[in-house]
């Protein structure tokens, strides 16, 4: 898993449909949105998702009703 900016980039087998689902670290902490795959082969596949920032953190904190 590697951050670049506000994306995440993972290995993971995803299929069309999985867009919104959770993107978790090896702790099952939520650290971001998935939103896109390719597949080169079976054996190398990138996810992408947005990486949930200090920034979006904080926007998600002070707007989710308590």
């Amino acid at each position: 898993m590697s951050v670049e900016g506000s994306s995440i980039v993972y290995s993971a087998h995803t299929e069309s449909g999985n867009s919104g689902s959770p993107v978790l670290n090896s702790n099952n902490e939520l650290v971001g949105i998935h939103f896109a795959s390719d597949v080169k082969n079976d054996d190398n596949r990138n996810a992408y998702g947005v990486y949930f920032t200090p920034e979006i953190k904080k926007f998600i904190a002070e707007n989710i009703d308590k």
